[in-house]
C-alpha cells in the first residue's frame, strides 16, 4: 500500500490510494470516489437488520393481539348466545311473548350489546330490543351472533309440542354486538407497540454503534503492525489491549512470529526424514527422469546416489513413464548387477501448488522374504495334503481289513452264546455278550472311520433315493428309543401330516439324524429330546434336534465339529465317545447338499439343525 494510511473512522470523502486525482477508476467515475468506512457499513447494515427484525416482530404481534381481541370477543358472544337460546326455550315453547321480551330487554344489559332479536319459528312477530342510541351506533364496527332455539330433550313434552317444536327447532336468537372498545383498545396497543419498537430500535442501534467503534478502534494499530510485518520486520509485536476476538488476534499474530523468528522449515530436515524411512523411497518427476531417492532404496538396488539421481527411472523399472497412482502393485526392481529384486510397489501422483502433476512418489517394500516365506508355505500346504491323503487312504486300508475279523469274532459269539444256552452254561453268556457288544462298538467305530476316511479321500459315493421322510423319522426315534431310557429321557416328535418324501441318499441322512439324537440322550439325563421337521419352501427339508442338556459354550462350538475331537475333554471322561458323529454327519449332509448348524447355551440345551435339499443337487 502506498501513500499514508487513511483514518479508520474517517467518513469523510477520501483519496482511493495509489490513484491519483483525476484519474479514472475501473467500476467508478473519474475523479475521488467516496468510501464509506467500515463502521458506518457496519452500522448501516445493523440498521437494516433490526429494522426488519422490530418490523416484524411488531406486525406479528400487533396481529396475534388483532386476533385475540376478536376471539376473545366472538367467544363471549357466542357463550351470551347460547345462555339467550337456553333462557327462552320454555318461553318460545309455551308461545309467551312476554317472557321473551323480558329477556331481550335483560340481554341489552350486558356489554357491548347492540340489539337482540328473538324470533319463533311460528308464524308470530319477532321480538327486537335496541340500545336506546343505537341509531348512532350503526356506523360502528360491529358483528352478529346467531343462535337457533331448539326444544329441550325430554319425550314427556312430546304430548303437547306444538309442530315447529316437534320438527326440532323453536326459533333463532340474533344478538349485535359493537367492537367500537375492541377497536379502541387494538389502537392504544398499536400505539403502544410503535413506540416500544422505536425505542428498542434506538436503543439497540446506539448501543451497536459505541461497540463496533470500540471495537474496531485496535484495527488500525493491527493493520500498520500488518504491513510492517510483510514487509519483513519480524521483531515488533502486535499490541494487545484487550482479550477479545481481536485480541485473541494479535495474540496469535505474535505466536507466529515467534514461530517464524525460531524455526526456518529447511530441505536437509525433510531429506533426514526420507534417508530414515525404511521402504525404499523414489521421486520421479513427469518426464520419468528419478529426482530423489533414500537410503533404503540405495541399500536395495546396490546403487550410489549419484549414479541414480538425474537417470531416467526406467532403468530400475520398466514402464513408469505415466504419473498415475498405484497401491500395493507387485512387481520387480533392477538392481545394479542386473537381479531382480520384487518389492511390492505403491505410487501417488504429486502435486504442486498450482494443481498440477509434478511428477511421481513411489514407496516399495522389498518382497524377496514375504514372497520366500509365501513359497513355503505353499510347499507346506501341499505336503499337508499329500500326507492327509495318505492318511486318509491307510485308515480306509487298514478299516476295511479289520472289519473281517470283526465280524468274526461278532459272529462267533452270538454262535457261542446259542451253544451254552442250550448245554446250560448260562454263567458264561454275559461275558460272551460283552464280547460281543464290545465287537460292535468297534466295528461302529471302524465304520465311522472308514466313512471319514472315503470322505477325506473323495471316495464317498452318494446313493439317491426316494423315501418318506415320516417312516424314517419314526424308525430313528425306535432305534434311539433304549439309550434314551437309559438315562431317563423322553423323545418327543413333531412331524406335520403330510411331510412327503425327498429324494436323496437315505443310508446319509438316517446316519446322520441317528448320531445327532444318539449325541443328544448320551449328553441329557431325565430330560426331553425333541425332534421337529419342517419344510420351509419347497426346495429344503430341516429337521432339528433338541435336548435339556449340559449345553455346549461359545468357545466350544469352534471344535465341535472336528474328527476326533470333542468339545471339552472332561466330556470324553465322563460321557465317552471319539468325536466322529458330528463330524461325518456334517460331512454327511454336505456331500448331499446341505449342512448340521448348532445353537447352544451351558446348563440349557442345544439344538442341532440338519438342512438338506428335496431333490439332489450338485455339490463342488
Amino acid at each position: 500500500m502506498c501513500g499514508r494510511p487513511r483514518p479508520l473512522f474517517n467518513r469523510t470523502a477520501t483519496r482511493n490510494p495509489g490513484v491519483e486525482p483525476g484519474e479514472p477508476v475501473a467500476g467508478k467515475k473519474a475523479g475521488w470516489p467516496r468510501r464509506e468506512s467500515l463502521l458506518a457499513r457496519v452500522t448501516a447494515s445493523s440498521l437494516a437488520l433490526v429494522g426488519l427484525s422490530v418490523t416484524v416482530l411488531t406486525v406479528t404481534f400487533l396481529l396475534t393481539q388483532r386476533a385475540a381481541f376478536e376471539t376473545q370477543l366472538h367467544l363471549r358472544a357466542e357463550s351470551l348466545a347460547d345462555f339467550v337460546a337456553s333462557q327462552s326455550q320454555f318461553a318460545m315453547l309455551v308461545g309467551n311473548r312476554a317472557e321473551l321480551e323480558t329477556i331481550a330487554r335483560n340481554t341489552l344489559a350486558a356489554e357491548d350489546v347492540l340489539f337482540v332479536e328473538l324470533k319463533e319459528a311460528a308464524s308470530r312477530p319477532r321480538v327486537r330490543a335496541e340500545i336506546p342510541d343505537y341509531a348512532a351506533h350503526r356506523r360502528e364496527h360491529f358483528f352478529e351472533a346467531w343462535r337457533d332455539v331448539v326444544p329441550p330433550r325430554n319425550d314427556g313434552l312430546m304430548d303437547w309440542m306444538g309442530a315447529n317444536a316437534r320438527q326440532g327447532r323453536l326459533g333463532t336468537v340474533r344478538i349485535g354486538f359493537s367492537m367500537k372498545k375492541q377497536d379502541a383498545l387494538f389502537a392504544w396497543t398499536v400505539g403502544l407497540g410503535l413506540g416500544a419498537a422505536g425505542i428498542a430500535t434506538a436503543a439497540i442501534l446506539s448501543i451497536q454503534f459505541f461497540r463496533l467503534r470500540r471495537l474496531l478502534e485496535p484495527l488500525a494499530s493491527l493493520t500498520e503492525f500488518t504491513r510492517q510485518v510483510g514487509a519483513g520486520n519480524l521483531t515488533r509485536k502486535a499490541p494487545v489491549s484487550r482479550l477479545d476476538e481481536v485480541g485473541q488476534l494479535a495474540v496469535a499474530f505474535n505466536r507466529m512470529l515467534e514461530q517464524l523468528a525460531a524455526t526456518t522449515v529447511r530441505r536437509d530436515y525433510v531429506d533426514n526424514i526420507i534417508r530414515s524411512m525404511a521402504e525404499a523411497l523414489i521421486v520421479v518427476d513427469p518426464a520419468g527422469t528419478i529426482r530423489t531417492t533414500n537410503r533404503a532404496t540405495l541399500a536395495l538396488l546396490g546403487y550410489r546416489e549419484e549414479e541414480l539421481v538425474g537417470k531416467p527411472a526406467h532403468l530400475i523399472l520398466d514402464g513408469v513413464a505415466r504419473a498415475e497412482t498405484c497401491g500395493g502393485v507387485i512387481t520387480a526392481f533392477r538392481a545394479k548387477d542386473g537381479r531382480r529384486t520384487p518389492v511390492r510397489l505403491s505410487a501417488a501422483a504429486m502435486l504442486g501448488q498450482d494443481g498440477d502433476i509434478h511428477g511421481q512418489v513411489w514407496v516399495a517394500q522389498d518382497m524377496t522374504e514375504s514372497q520366500r516365506a509365501e513359497r513355503e508355505l505353499v510347499a507346506a500346504k501341499e505336503e499337508a495334503e499329500h500326507a492327509n491323503q495318505a492318511k486318509s487312504m491307510f485308515l480306509a486300508n487298514m478299516s476295511h481289513e479289520l472289519r473281517t475279523p470283526l465280524n468274526a469274532i461278532i459272529g462267533y459269539s452270538e454262535m457261542l452264546q446259542e451253544d451254552c444256552q442250550e448245554r446250560g452254561l448260562d454263567d458264561v453268556v454275559p461275558d460272551l455278550g460283552k464280547i460281543e457288544k464290545a465287537g460292535k462298538i468297534l466295528l461302529s467305530l471302524i465304520n465311522d472311520v472308514l466313512d471319514i476316511s472315503k470322505i477325506e479321500a473323495g471316495k464317498m459315493e452318494l446313493c439317491p433315493e426316494e423315501f418318506d421322510v415320516a417312516v424314517v423319522l419314526q424308525e430313528v426315534t425306535v432305534t434311539a428309543d433304549p439309550m434314551a431310557r437309559k438315562n431317563r429321557n423322553e423323545i418327543r416328535t413333531i412331524c406335520p401330516d403330510g411331510i412327503g418324501a425327498i429324494h436323496a441318499d437315505l443310508t446319509a441322512f438316517r446316519q446322520s439324524l441317528l448320531n445327532l439324537v444318539s449325541n443328544a440322550c448320551k449328553f441329557t439325563e431325565e430330560g426331553v429330546i425333541t425332534l421337529e421337521v419342517s419344510r420351509p419352501g419347497q426346495e429344503w427339508l430341516e429337521v432339528s434336534v433338541s435336548d435339556t442338556g449340559i449345553g455346549i459354550s461359545r468357545e466350544q462350538l469352534g471344535k465341535l465339529f472336528h474328527s476326533f475331537t470333542q468339545a471339552d475333554a472332561s466330556t470324553t471322561r465322563k460321557y465317552g465317545g471319539t468325536g466322529l458323529g458330528l463330524a461325518l454327519s456334517r460331512n454327511l449332509c454336505r456331500m448331499m447338499g446341505g449342512d448340521i448348524t448348532v445353537d447352544s447355551e451351558v446348563s440349557v440345551g442345544s439344538t442341532f439343525t440338519m438342512r438338506v435339499p428335496v431333490r439332489p443337487v450338485e455339490v463342488s
